[in-house]
């Protein structure tokens, strides 16, 4: 007899003691009676216990059925879980239910397989003919019930006696890709091809998606060339919702000051153990190189990569390089995954099928059995902290804390890292290596503009946009600012109108004639009279994203300007179309 100790999916503080005659894997899935419902939970630990041993006072409960044959989750993760659990007062059934995959909890579906014995019991009698049906890849529980007739309690009463195995039933399914159409060898174009403007075109982008590709140039075109040799398709799998081509080149070497610092993590990590180290270097400086060959080291000697990255729409130079250098070994879990490929994805991580990890905040929960690295890419994002579940953990602090517990070194990396890891890292809590310079290109020039009288468009500005415009060229303008005016006051008694839950200043976004808080989405549909004196003249101070758009298409009427924030780009169609543009 087992005493067995079982997690479940509810908000409680504590686990729950059941028996079962046999041996359970901890980390399996198993079915429990719970007051008076049937609830999958999943094993912590399983003990062997005489009756003797069992309290007297407590009225044990049985399991009713193991739903796995192999482990959910790795022993390394139990002990993690259960930090996370205390250090963030959040109870451990909501800690397991936030760290597995959606679904997970829910009962799976289930194949009905015949055993040796039991194809020798139909022969002989003991077992219904209906179980000749199943052959060898088995056949699906609830059809079967259905299409049969038989009850699930005989069906229990055949299992125990080992002519049938039931198993739970996992979903394969592959994560979504990108195709990408390039040209497939410059060197080799010959003299006929190289006038046509597709040609022209992708030297220029070097990477198109497909699908812009199609809207752009003729498919007949597109096809022709693809035969001939002279263009290629390159899927790489979907991990944002924008995916940019970026020019990652085929083969590179470190500079001096590169290989010094990536010399100096090497030594850190061949001498083993936990090591927090933050790598701080400007854009441009070659983090991203280091990593790769960080990850080659650790890979030699047998080891798993976590890398963590910013929950934003659009991909990063190190993930192309990453999807590039390691295409067939990565394996990837975002928010952007169905609950059934996160699943499948979760699999191939616990049976060792890859040996990169890249994800988002929730990533840090992966089930990866040795690991020996984790790198936190823009380790300052503040797109690590959760805000919206029970658990309001910080990846990046995870991060180290998971180190740890496995004794694997912890790369932070940024080139504007945290006021936090920066500290650390001066008083030596952290080690310190730093990149400054940029080997391959140099830093931009930044002029700052004091336009006086005040203008939202200064004449210089102005100047330098025509002149981009007149080379053909695109501009940016970047605003850390959504709607029309951050700032709303009666010019009568000078109130100002605030959330009255966050108590920070409301938005007016003109196209929704709204005041929203763009914390707590609180909003006034629409401004009529000021709630402190009546009156009716409101005056919009400062300038979000919806002022600049206004200001820029009075200036340059003929040019056409797009807006890119959370309000007018919201929908995949939406950002399909600025793609579009934007290539």
């Amino acid at each position: 007899m087992y005493l067995v100790d079982v997690v479940l999916p509810l908000p409680l503080y504590q686990s729950f003691f059941y028996l079962s005659k046999e041996f359970l894997i901890p980390g399996i899935r198993v079915l429990v009676p719970f007051r008076n419902h049937l609830l999958i939970g999943m094993v912590k630990d399983c003990l062997k216990v005489t009756e003797e041993e069992l309290s007297t006072e407590i009225d044990y409960k049985w399991i009713e059925e193991p739903l796995d044959t192999s482990p959910l989750i790795p022993p390394n993760l139990f002990n993690f879980l259960d930090w996370v659990s205390q250090y963030y007062i959040t109870p451990i059934g909501l800690v397991y239910k936030i760290a597995l995959p959606p679904g997970v909890f829910s009962l799976p579906k289930r194949r009905i397989y015949l055993t040796e014995k039991g194809k020798k019991a139909i022969e002989e009698g003991y077992l219904p003919e209906e179980f000749s049906f199943i052959k060898r890849k088995g056949y699906n529980l609830k059809y079967f019930i259905k299409k049969t007739g038989i009850s699930l309690k005989d069906i229990n009463r055949f299992k125990k006696k080992e002519w049938i195995v039931i198993k739970a039933e996992f979903p394969k399914t592959k994560v979504p890709t990108e195709t990408f159409i390039r040209l497939k060898d410059l060197a080799k174009i010959e003299e006929e091809f190289s006038k046509k403007e597709i040609i022209s075109y992708l030297r220029e982008k070097i990477e198109v998606p497909e699908k812009i590709i199609k809207r752009k140039f003729p498919l007949k075109e597109i096809k022709s060339l693809l035969e001939a040799g002279v263009l290629e398709k390159v899927e790489y799998p979907r991990i944002r919702k924008i995916m940019l081509s970026l020019e990652i080149p085929k083969k590179y070497e470190l500079t001096p000051l590169q290989k010094e610092i990536f010399e100096g993590i090497k030594n850190l990590i061949i001498h083993g153990g936990f090591k927090p180290i933050l790598l701080y270097g400007v854009t441009g400086s070659g983090k991203s190189f280091i990593y790769l060959e960080i990850i080659r080291e650790i890979l030699k000697i047998g080891g798993k990569v976590l890398v963590l990255v910013p929950e934003i729409a659009l991909t990063t130079y190190m993930e192309m390089l990453l999807l590039n250098y390691f295409k067939e070994k990565i394996a990837l879990l975002h928010s952007g995954l169905s609950p059934s490929e996160r699943l499948s994805e979760w699999m191939r991580i616990l049976n060792d099928e890859v040996d990169i990890i890249i994800g988002t905040r929730s990533a840090i929960f992966a089930p990866i059995k040795k690991l020996g690295l984790i790198i936190v890419d823009e380790e300052h994002d503040p797109s690590y902290k959760e805000e919206t579940l029970a658990c309001k953990y910080h990846a990046r602090d995870l991060a180290l804390i998971r180190g740890k517990l496995e004794n694997i070194p912890v790369i932070l990396g940024s080139a504007t890292p945290s006021i936090k890891s920066f500290y650390f890292a001066k008083k030596g809590k952290y080690h310190l290596f730093m990149l400054k310079e940029r080997p391959f290109a140099s830093l931009p020039e930044i002029k700052f503009v004091e336009s006086k009288p005040f203008k939202l468009i200064s004449e210089e500005l102005k100047k330098e946009i025509e002149k981009m415009l007149n080379k053909g060229k695109s501009v940016f303008l970047y605003l850390n600012r959504r709607g029309y005016a951050p700032l709303v006051e009666c010019e009568e008694c000078h109130y100002i109108w605030s959330c009255p839950n966050c108590g920070i200043p409301l938005t007016y976004h003109k196209e929704e004639n709204s005041l929203l808080c763009h914390y707590c989405n609180f909003e006034i549909s629409s401004l009529t009279v000021c709630p402190q004196c009546r009156g009716f003249k409101m005056k919009f101070k400062k300038a979000g994203t919806e002022k600049i758009e206004e200001e820029i298409k009075k200036i340059f009427p003929k040019v056409e300007v797009i807006r890119i924030d959370r309000d007018a780009v919201n929908t995949e169609k939406k950002l399909l179309q600025v793609l579009e543009k934007l290539y």
